[in-house]
């Protein structure tokens, strides 16, 4: 986004420049000299096509330096090497300083106001972009200053075959410190609504981020194949009341953001698994559960954490059921009967060991049976131990 804005600005001044300090009593053909100038410099400047319909001169003060000027520019469209649109304004107001053009033209500018902004973001077979058509080059410290608004604005994302768009944007940025830009965004995607507030620099970026409900269905699609376990489907449900804080200096990145589960459905292999329901919290180094769920009828709990920086995913799980039945889980696991089980799982997946209280009035297992069982189950490395 801040790219596409520089490109836009960089239209503006360039525009500002053509007809800024030409302006006198014969406007019509300043502003036709100016579009013209406006847009072939731009395309030179960019390296992209750049057309510009028309500008309305609406208070250029000549004669007072104390009073800003401003000018709207209409349907600013910029174009690939391919000729497809990448951008495209229907109009942006400028309130600038007339008589600081000609030293420094970023500085001069004082607000930009965009609205009908679309923007087209697209990545080629050649895993190119084609925003990256575009040449934004800059000299030393930016002296850019200006305050950047964003209505009714679009983003349309095409990428690896899958397509994505943000919609009804309203932003604001304060870029008077280009260090630490304050900036500020609403927009609906996917059918839910985004408000974000952040501050935004070259070496820091914080970013907070909330998002109402988003259903996992529409979801799905945007998310990498690899990050869904193997046997795995996600069916239904959503995430409501999700928060991100974020925090990258550098190469260093942090985060921490939390969700409520409202209502999934995931299969596992053949089994499907229901009314999930309950809170995840998660940072870069674990994800924090707190859920419960039915399958087959039977209702469980789990709470614990599931780490990701070790050498392999290492849970921490405990989990409890008050009437489990593992053959309405497992259809052919032999065992007859329910019990009250409270579990606790730890370790990875290739060597996870599996503690378990078991109470039940009766269990059987082939010809076998047993009445009032209370006993402790301990799984580890591949071997089950019961004590009595």
């Amino acid at each position: 986004m801040l790219k596409v804005l520089k490109i836009l600005g960089g239209v503006l001044i360039i525009l500002l420049l053509g007809g800024g300090l030409y302006i006198n009593s014969q406007r019509a053909e300043i502003i036709k000299k100016a579009l013209t100038t406006a847009e072939e410099t731009a395309s030179k400047t960019l390296g992209v096509p750049v057309k510009i319909g028309s500008v309305d001169l609406n208070d250029i003060n000549i004669f007072d330096r104390d009073k800003n000027s401003d000018i709207t520019i209409h349907d600013i469209e910029i174009f690939d090497k391919k000729d497809e649109l990448i951008a495209r304004v229907d109009t942006a107001a400028v309130n600038f300083k007339l008589f600081a053009l000609k030293d420094d033209p970023v500085a001069a500018l004082d607000e930009i106001k965009l609205d009908g902004a679309t923007f087209n973001l697209k990545q080629r077979d050649d895993e190119s972009w084609n925003v990256n058509d575009i040449k934004v080059e800059s000299e030393g410290e930016s002296t850019f200053g200006a305050k950047v608004s964003v209505t009714r604005g679009t983003v349309n994302a095409d990428f690896g075959g899958k397509k994505i768009s943000v919609e009804e944007i309203a932003a604001e940025a304060d870029c008077a410190d280009m260090n630490a830009i304050a900036a500020k965004l609403n927009a609906k995607t996917l059918g839910a609504q985004v408000n974000a507030t952040g501050t935004i620099g070259a070496v820091q970026q914080i970013i907070n981020a909330a998002v109402d409900e988003i259903f996992f269905d529409k979801l799905l699609p945007y998310l990498p194949a690899d990050k869904i376990p193997e046997g795995v489907e996600i069916i239904g449900g959503s995430a409501e009341n999700f928060s991100l804080h974020l925090l990258r200096r550098d190469d260093t990145l942090t985060y921490l953001g939390s969700t409520k589960v409202k209502d999934a459905t995931v299969k596992v292999e053949t089994t499907d698994v229901e009314d999930i329901n309950g809170t995840v919290t998660f940072n870069e180094r674990e994800i924090i559960l707190d859920a419960s769920a039915t399958a087959n009828g039977q209702y469980a709990s789990a709470n614990g954490t599931v780490r990701f920086d070790t050498d392999e995913t290492f849970f921490d799980i405990y989990a409890e059921s008050d009437h489990f039945t593992p053959a309405a889980i497992i259809n052919d696991i032999g065992i007859e009967g329910a019990a009250n089980v409270r579990a606790h799982l730890v370790g990875t997946a290739t060597n996870p060991q599996v503690d378990a209280d078991i109470y039940s009035s009766w269990l059987g297992y082939d010809n076998l049976s047993a009445q009032n069982i209370s006993t402790k189950l301990r799984y580890v490395g591949e071997m089950i131990y019961l004590n009595d």
